[in-house]
């Protein structure tokens, strides 16, 4: 089997799908990719099919898996390389297409996840934007003049002389 190869750029963990694929090497393919995820809090996944030029169902199920691990872990799941006969063979098996992204290259894929970051950066910049409005909403306005202030000086000495007065305090 040839040896996996990953690497992480824009909090991305880019995983060149192996040719010649056996069940202990997809194994450790899976188990690569899950510590990888795990040990470097990347957020994207971009399986990367372009050293394959065909799938069987066998590599299909376990990638599948791969990929449910993945989203569990409330990963984003990329597919980039993808070349005709994997296509046929993901779509001949039933495969859950809207269930991930695909792009035609690695670049196309990177360049989609910089918009992905950009869209979440500004989603987070408004909902600050509204928290910060709700919180300036709830703010008391303060008083205007000092003879507000002074009625409610006589209510508050008011009080604990009523206090005082009761044995309460």
């Amino acid at each position: 089997m040839k040896e996996a190869f990953f690497q992480i750029i824009d909090e991305a963990l880019i995983a060149t799908i192996p040719r010649n694929t056996t069940d202990a090497g997809l194994g450790n393919f899976r188990e690569q990719v899950l510590q990888s995820v795990h040990l470097h809090e990347v957020y994207y996944v971009i399986f990367d099919f372009s050293d394959l030029s065909h799938i069987d169902r066998f590599e299909f199920v376990h990638i599948q898996k791969i990929k449910d691990m993945l989203q569990l872990m409330g990963v984003k799941i990329l597919f980039s390389g993808l070349k005709a006969g994997i296509v046929s063979t993901l779509v001949a098996l039933d495969f859950d297409v809207e269930s991930i992204d695909s792009y035609l290259n690695l670049s196309t894929a990177l360049n989609a996840i910089r918009e992905f970051k950009k869209a979440d950066f500004l989603i987070m910049d408004e909902f600050e934007q509204e928290e910060i409005d709700d919180l300036q909403a709830e703010d008391v306005e303060p008083m205007d003049s000092p003879e507000e202030e002074d009625i409610w000086e006589e209510s508050d000495i008011a009080a604990e002389e009523e206090i005082v007065q009761d044995g309460s305090l």
